[in-house]
């Protein structure tokens, strides 16, 4: 078992993270304030949904501690996740403690590090899981033990976790698929597909959506690579699929393989294929503002962070909401509209650096 404080603290020291941007000037993004719009599963059917709105704490009654086990820093999606978690335990009042287990293929790291946020005295926990069915036992234990245990981005095959902030990603897959075929105007579109790590829920359900949307249309997926969210890994899958097909209408995929596409088919030559992030990142958000890529979806990750923090303080102040399930409702960016980066649901300000100690 690592000594994680030690090495958090001796970190947060080396990079010199202070507090947030609002938090140093004093004004606090609206999109923390305002009215969330969000969806409700059913609890026999996660294809049906209620529509409803949740307004995040702006106070806690004590300064809780908190820990929160992510599976990568890697890309600027999970610096989004990062700073919707740090963003609210600094309005709240707690204490947080965010611990990277390093990539996807960590999930050994990921387990030592719920023991850790277990064994340095965490009240609550937030889990997002490299793997669903990999901490299910780990979590299991955890709430065996006492400790409220939040889901949030990646689920988590337990129906013993205390509450889920997340979002079924087989929605963000259908939307995708039903872009490209509005797009094809009724014409063959040959798509090159990269759902990400495989065997991680959130990939495997984007897959389903985007897959069994596609099924019997005129848009076939002529090539599937799995990989992890590393932006070097995906440039290199995209790399070996353009040299492999040489007929492509579309790359779609994961945040980091549609920003390595961009450069990608530029140095190929290939200027015909049009790209597609089934998800946002700042960087994405930067390629649809210049039309490098034509479509984004948008998960709302930082109010998807945001609410698992939150209903890790309402838990802990007695709220009866074991069992909760909370999905920010879905939107899309197209280049057609340019997108705000600086008071956004779905990303980081470009001056926000990733922070891993709130006190």
């Amino acid at each position: 078992m690592t000594n994680c404080k030690g090495y958090l603290t001796a970190l947060v020291a080396v990079l010199g993270l202070g507090g947030t941007a609002w938090a140093q000037e004093g004004a606090l993004p609206s999109v923390f304030t305002q009215a969330i719009p969000i969806l409700r599963p059913d609890g026999s059917n996660i294809d049906k949904v209620s529509e409803s709105q949740w307004t995040l704490l702006d106070k806690a009654s004590k300064k809780w501690s908190i820990c929160a086990s992510l599976p990568t820093m890697k890309d600027p999606y999970w610096k989004a996740v990062d700073y919707g978690l740090v963003t609210q335990a600094e309005r709240l009042g707690v204490e947080l403690t965010v611990l990277d287990a390093g990539g996807y293929d960590n999930l050994s790291k990921q387990i030592s590090d719920l023991e850790d946020c277990a064994s340095t005295g965490a009240q609550a926990i937030l889990t997002a899981a490299i793997s669903g069915e990999g901490v299910k036992s780990k979590v299991d234990q955890l709430v065996s033990d006492g400790i409220p245990v939040i889901e949030t981005v990646n689920r988590v095959a337990s129906p013993n976790v205390t509450a889920r902030s997340t979002l079924d990603f087989k929605r963000l897959g259908v939307a995708a698929a039903e872009y490209l075929k509005d797009k094809s105007g009724g014409k063959p579109l040959r798509v090159a597909w990269f759902p990400g790590p495989e065997g991680a829920g959130w990939a495997v359900r984007s897959d389903q959506g985007f897959t069994e949307t596609l099924k019997g249309s005129n848009v076939q997926i002529v090539s599937t690579k799995w990989g992890d969210t590393g932006r070097d890994v995906q440039l290199g899958l995209i790399e070996d699929t353009l040299q492999a097909e040489p007929s492509i209408d579309w790359i779609v995929g994961v945040a980091p393989a549609a920003e390595a596409a961009v450069g990608a088919v530029k140095e190929a030559g290939r200027s015909e294929i049009k790209i597609a992030s089934i998800y946002q990142t700042d960087a994405v958000a930067n390629a649809v503002n210049a039309k490098q890529i034509a479509y984004s979806g948008n998960d709302n990750v930082v109010w998807m962070a945001a609410i698992a923090l939150d209903l890790a303080v309402r838990i802990l102040q007695g709220e009866d909401i074991k069992g909760t399930e909370i999905w920010p409702k879905p939107q899309a960016f197209t280049s057609d509209s340019p997108i705000d980066l600086k008071n956004s649901s779905g990303f980081a300000p470009a001056d926000f650096m990733p922070k891993f100690q709130v006190k």
